[in-house]
């Protein structure tokens, strides 16, 4: 049984490094094979009372999420990509990598045109990371790309952001963000 599953996790692998859609579609059907012998292994071992590998488990869940988030959005299924990148916060720990999916899932939710929930997953990375200013300046950018956003309400959630982090403003991407969208502020 552990066996088939490595052998569709190396198939996967294989076909992740090919770049067409095709190959991305056998990712995710091979995800999805995977994703399912996992929880068959983890019934098995609730079953069997047996819950040591479940570390390794997730690990293996993780890996096989992030190919699928890959694969989904490189034949543009960005909400579904998304969604997976939502399923690996729920496994990951390293917070280092959860600023990453926060930023990424916020990426694609946008990428979909779900500026709202972009906004949300920035926003809820922020209260878990708050020493985040990637997501801080990803966040000030969303809200003065979308055109239904009050410029009034981008300049006080900017003004937030540096009162909470005052460095944000030494941020490379900051500076490019203040002069692309606040040019009064030069100086």
């Amino acid at each position: 049984e552990d066996q088939l599953l490595g052998y569709y996790q190396c198939l996967l692998k294989g076909y992740a490094l090919l770049d067409t859609e095709q190959a991305s579609r056998i990712v995710l059907s091979l995800g999805e094979s995977c994703m399912e012998r996992l929880e068959e292994d983890r019934e098995e071992s609730r079953e069997s009372e047996e819950s040591r590998e479940s570390g390794e488990s997730s690990a293996k869940e993780t890996e096989i999420r992030r190919y699928m988030a890959a694969a989904s959005e490189k034949i543009g299924e960005f909400e579904e990509a998304a969604h997976i990148c939502e399923e690996m916060l729920k496994l990951e720990e390293d917070e280092e990598k959860r600023e990453e999916l926060y930023c990424k899932t916020a990426m694609l939710y946008e990428e979909c045109g779900q500026n709202g929930k972009a906004g949300d997953i920035c926003v809820q990375g922020i209260k878990e990371i708050s020493d985040s200013e990637e997501l801080r300046v990803m966040h000030i950018w969303m809200l003065y790309e979308d055109a239904s956003v009050d410029r009034a309400f981008c300049a006080q959630m900017t003004e937030e952001y540096v009162r909470q982090m005052p460095g944000l403003q030494e941020n490379e991407d900051f500076q490019k963000l203040r002069f692309t969208y606040m040019p009064e502020d030069e100086g």
